[in-house]
């Protein structure tokens, strides 16, 4: 194709990323969708595009030569939809419903399922123009886009974020939710019609394949490698915890490891996605747990370097973006169930506890306390990552994977 490849990363929580100041909550797919753009404008001959959720910032800025589009369909929420007063919430939501589908001419909607989507909500992806799109995450809003990027004859790729991404439960006409609230069999219908799948790790592809009829392009997660300390030098002080106040994190059970791990302290990097757990978390947590509401990506570094081991605690992940900044950093893990594709036991990163409370809790002190072997892990960690999440080395992969899909 003649001139650069425009692509589009469609991340609406990704604007902190590029702007710090702003401190606006992001989780891993933000993360992995920033440094794969990143990535992608050093390289020549290519012209990259994010979407992000409008904030008020100007309609486009450009950092790092990438056009940052402010979307206007994702404003901040309007307060009137967060009311609990029953009757404000949902006649607001049966006027949105009479809008879009009755006084909308039919040319001006798509269809997704049975549900019909005003066009204007594409409105930006219209302006960007892209040659190729990506988007992260299974859920309604993903379907919408397959549909529209459908009836606009662009190819649209879908990044897998979480193992919870290719749930059994994702099947056709089942009106019952995931755990974020959007339908299964729209989730469905985002993994059968995406152009392209892009996965994580070998368990992610196999599962897409046997359940879905699904091929993909393992594609691991990256991490940006320049800057590198020496995560032995520095004095440890805590055990470290990072993810979003929700059920599928799963912060209760590090208050509960804290309490009784009374002889440890313990820091929680935690988003407020749930008001009511994270106040829930602060109410109920013991001294030894600090708790920080959000830390800007690159001032992450001091808390790692104290670390003795950074502790995962979630239901599901994919390939959590915490565990490459805790290998970055040479910092071993201590998780209670996640293991992708058994990294940390294959590599001797850390500790996988298998799903068992009591062995994560009982572990805790050898972090503390046999420094050696914390060192070994450690150090295994940091080459484990090196040598298979170079950023450098995963924008190649998605650069050929490119080429081939726009020839």
């Amino acid at each position: 194709m003649k001139g650069p490849r425009r692509v589009c990363f469609i991340s609406p929580h990704s604007y902190s990323l590029f702007n710090p100041s702003t401190r606006y909550a992001f989780g891993g797919s933000e993360v992995r969708a920033w440094l794969l753009g990143r990535g992608l404008a050093n390289l020549q001959g290519y012209r990259v595009s994010f979407a992000v959720i409008d904030h008020g910032q100007k309609p486009v800025e450009v950092f790092e030569g990438i056009m940052v589009y402010a979307d206007a369909y994702f404003k901040q929420e309007n307060p009137l939809l967060n009311s609990k007063r029953f009757f404000t919430r949902y006649a607001l939501s049966a006027l949105q419903k009479i809008k879009n589908f009755i006084l909308l001419p039919i040319t001006e909607v798509i269809s997704v399922g049975k549900h019909k989507v005003p066009l204007k909500r594409f409105e930006t992806y219209r302006k960007i123009d892209a040659d190729l799109y990506f988007t992260f995450g299974v859920g309604n809003y993903t379907a919408e886009l397959v549909s529209y990027m459908k009836s606009i004859g662009k190819p649209l790729v879908l990044f897998i974020g979480s193992d919870g991404d290719l749930s059994d439960s994702y099947i056709n006409r089942s009106m019952a939710r995931n755990p974020y609230g959007s339908q299964n069999h729209l989730c469905r219908f985002a993994i059968d019609n995406s152009n392209f799948i892009i996965v994580q790790s070998e368990n992610q592809a196999k599962k897409l394949k046997e359940v879905f009829k699904r091929d993909s392009l393992i594609l691991k997660n990256p991490i940006d490698t320049a800057n590198i300390g020496d995560h032995n030098s520095h004095r440890k002080q805590h055990f470290l915890w990072i993810g979003k106040s929700d059920m599928i994190k799963r912060p209760d059970l590090l208050v509960e490891a804290a309490r009784r791990s009374p002889g440890a302290k313990f820091v929680m990097v935690m988003n407020r996605s749930s008001p009511q757990i994270f106040d829930t978390i602060i109410n109920n947590k013991p001294d030894n747990v600090s708790v920080i509401e959000s830390v800007p990506f690159n001032d992450m570094d001091l808390l790692f370097n104290e670390t003795h081991a950074l502790i995962n605690t979630s239901e599901f992940e994919g390939f959590p973006n915490t565990f490459l900044q805790a290998g970055k950093h040479g910092v071993p893990i201590l998780s209670l169930q996640v293991d992708p594709d058994s990294f940390i036991e294959r590599y001797m990163c850390g500790v996988a506890a298998k799903g068992c409370l009591d062995e994560l809790i009982s572990k805790l002190k050898l972090f503390e306390t046999n420094n050696k072997l914390v060192e070994t892990w450690g150090r295994n960690m940091k080459r484990y990552t090196l040598e298979n999440h170079s950023l450098d080395s995963i924008t190649a992969q998605l650069d050929q994977f490119i080429s081939e899909v726009l020839q």
